[in-house]
């Protein structure tokens, strides 16, 4: 059995819904039960491990004891450091140290070595840690910009010194936002004088322009991680904890003009994230509000693509799925980028599904669902027939970006040796009434367009069911005729 307990006070933060959401869907999927406690002052009635959801370093500690002394395993899902504690419990947290080597050593690679720490919280649980690692791979701890009271504050004092700076790792999105449109009301040249990283990769990190180059955090894969350690230490009694730290990726965007990753810092990638809302003004608040809208989008997306494979019209979608305004500007923008690379008329998103399409317009539109569905593996049957030269080259061009950019495992079908070409096929296989009989590489695929099936028939001793000759029969004249 596991068991999950919340520190109530961070339920409302992005983070931890993001958490929780990783956590819930792991679960369905490994068809694992979860039970939420309230509290650990009374034994459950099956054992199990607790995975105590929080950041606070007396709550972590406290309910770790409470889950020892009811006979539970404690799993803290944290972005703390783990401090010391009479009870030894499991974790799962985010390596905050490698993740601050990895954009130090970035900065570095494209020449820029003097950095600055921008908007640390010293509440927060993870921002302390983090200033420290900067502290000790830059050796220069009186970079680091501490936020007291408000951004504005924060703002001026950086503002006085930011000639000494060629660069800026801010310590959350939110403090990024805050640098970026203040640099950009005051006339600053931000792309041409500093360089600018953050922690996070919130939606408006993305939205921004220009977009930040920011950090992931990964908390969805928390979720994943905690269910492996409960199920290992059910499995095992005699493990005593088992530690996580999670990787991150670095989301390069435009404020560090989309330079590419080098070789040496792309092996050393890390992860880390803000963790609670910290600042009280009302900037921050807003913000945060903005954030918590835009981590719908997951469910959202897909609402909206199972309403348009419906046939729902744009007015409905928008109807049914009480989305705002600037969701579904965001996500039509989405849809039209992917419209405009395969050539499709820009209406398409306003109109009903394949409603007034030629019929290689239908095949393009059944690569743009495959393409705003990002599935890990797909079929394309015969996906090229319909299609010109032209065409063909756009769909393929279009799958190959895909399938580069996340990994997509395909299976084509197809009987026209130049699509083949374009997409690149690693195996290929020889199907004949329902069984592979023969399978190989490229050079299968040419042998076949140049010879035929026979051979495969002759080597192989097999033969494809043929249709049924088909034959004129005369029914002689139709007429009525009276009797006589």
């Amino acid at each position: 059995m596991t068991y999950t307990l919340l520190e109530e006070q961070f339920f409302p933060y992005p983070w931890c819904q993001r958490l929780l959401r990783g956590l819930n869907e792991e679960a369905r999927k490994k068809r694992i039960e979860i039970t939420q406690l309230t509290n650990l002052e009374e034994k459950p009635s099956e054992f199990g491990c607790v995975l105590l959801i929080g950041a606070t370093s007396s709550w972590v500690n406290t309910m770790a004891e409470k889950a020892r002394a009811v006979g539970l395993h404690p799993i803290v899902m944290t972005n703390r450091q783990p401090g010391a504690s009479p009870f030894p419990f499991s974790s799962v947290m985010m390596d905050i140290q490698g993740s601050m080597q990895l954009a130090v050593q970035y900065l570095h690679a494209l020449g820029r070595d003097r950095l600055a720490l921008y908007g640390v919280n010293p509440l927060a649980a993870s921002d302390p840690w983090r200033a420290e690692c900067f502290a000790l791979l830059t050796g220069k701890p009186d970079d680091v910009f501490v936020c007291g009271d408000s951004f504005e504050a924060l703002y001026e004092r950086f503002r006085a010194v930011i000639e000494n700076y060629d660069s800026v790792i801010c310590a959350s999105d939110y403090a990024a936002i805050s640098l970026v449109r203040r640099l950009q009301q005051d006339g600053y040249p931000i792309l041409e004088k500093l360089y600018l990283i953050s922690y996070g990769n919130m939606a408006l990190s993305q939205l921004m322009r220009p977009s930040i180059t920011s950090i992931s955090d990964g908390y969805e894969e928390f979720g994943r991680a905690a269910l492996s350690i409960s199920s290992l230490i059910e499995k095992n009694p005699s493990i005593s904890t088992v530690n996580i730290q999670l990787h991150c990726q670095l989301n390069i965007r435009e404020t560090t003009e989309n330079r590419p990753l080098p070789v040496s810092a792309e092996d050393e990638a890390a992860e880390p994230v803000l963790e609670n809302r910290f600042f009280k003004d009302s900037e921050i608040s807003n913000l945060a509000r903005l954030e918590t809208l835009f981590q719908q989008y997951d469910e959202i997306d897909m609402a909206l693509i199972q309403q348009l494979l419906s046939g729902d019209s744009y007015a409905q979608m928008t109807e049914k799925s009480f989305i705002s305004e600037t969701a579904v500007k965001y996500r039509i923008r989405k849809m039209e980028k992917t419209i405009s690379a395969l050539q499709m008329k820009e209406d398409l998103a306003h109109r009903f599904l394949n409603e007034g399409f030629s019929g290689g317009e239908k095949k393009r539109n059944e690569i743009i669902q495959m393409i705003l569905l990002e599935p890990s593996i797909a079929m394309l049957d015969e996906i090229d027939s319909g299609l010109d030269v032209d065409a063909l080259k756009v769909v393929a061009s279009a799958v190959l970006d895909l399938q580069e950019r996340t990994k997509l495992g395909l299976i084509v079908v197809s009987h026209y040796a130049r699509f083949y070409e374009y997409v690149k096929p690693t195996h290929a296989h020889v199907l004949m009434d329902g069984r592979i009989v023969v399978s190989g590489g490229t050079e299968l695929i040419d042998k076949i367009d140049s010879e035929g099936y026979e051979w495969v028939e002759a080597t192989y001793h097999v033969s494809a069911a043929k249709a049924p000759e088909k034959r004129v029969e005369l029914l002689g004249s139709c007429g009525a005729h009276r009797g006589e």
